[in-house]
């Protein structure tokens, strides 16, 4: 499987360190990527979640519903090898020894990716994705072409200066909170064909800012776990 990435990233030796984020740009090979981006514009279904205004997208669709192991929904007559590839390696053994030499810590697969689409005035709150303490890290693979900064969607990843509750609609099975960050913090405009990779802790914070544009953002987000943060 790992020959679907670029042979640069596979054969390079990266660490993440105590950065809270790692960008690698043209990861996986063209043909790939672009099979994926066509598969995740064109054939998957989205339904639009909206959490209390403060996060607002559109996710990929699954037959179960919020169950991340059933199967994505696709248009008629439309097919997702590509993305169906993209899961196995997901959770294959190469893909996380790769992650685990990044890391410094053995990765483990905690459960199927899931794609977003973005567009105009869909945004992601600041949060850290720490709702399990084994969660480890974020794997972000960025589809979005011909982006520009201030189309907004912007990726801002830093160091939590404070943490509030918010009003949580009852629909919602969590307390839902808003994380400020520290002003020194890292804003990452999406980039096609890029990998992120963001350390889930706390003291970390993520989120998406508000897309101003007409465009798409497409992305696949998968989070990977360690029972060393458990102990």
């Amino acid at each position: 499987m790992t020959e679907l990435i670029q042979t640069n990233w596979q054969n390079k030796n990266i660490r993440l360190g105590d950065k809270p984020c790692l960008s690698l740009t043209d990861f996986f090979v063209t043909e790939f990527a672009d099979a994926l981006y066509n598969e995740l514009k064109d054939s998957l279904t989205y339904q639009k979640v909206n959490l209390n205004g403060v996060t607002k997208l559109n996710r990929g669709e699954r037959e179960l519903g919020d169950t991340y192991f059933g199967k994505f929904l696709v248009k008629q007559e439309k097919e997702i090898n590509a993305i169906n590839t993209l899961l196995r390696l997901s959770e294959s053994q190469e893909f996380l020894h790769f992650l685990s030499n990044i890391m410094q810590e053995e990765i483990i697969f905690l459960r199927p990716g899931t794609p977003y689409l973005m567009n105009e005035g869909d945004k992601i709150c600041i949060h850290d994705d720490m709702s399990d303490p084994i969660h480890s890290c974020a794997v972000v693979f960025n589809f979005t072409k011909n982006w520009q900064k201030g189309y907004g969607g912007n990726t801002i990843v830093g160091t939590v200066l404070r943490e509030v509750d918010i009003v949580t609609p009852p629909e919602v099975p969590f307390q839902l909170t808003k994380l400020f960050l520290k002003k020194e913090k890292k804003i990452i405009t999406p980039r096609y064909n890029t990998c992120l990779i963001l350390k889930l802790k706390k003291g970390f914070g993520h989120g998406v800012s508000q897309i101003k544009s007409n465009k798409n953002r497409l992305s696949f987000v998968t989070i990977y776990g360690s029972y060393n943060r458990d102990k």
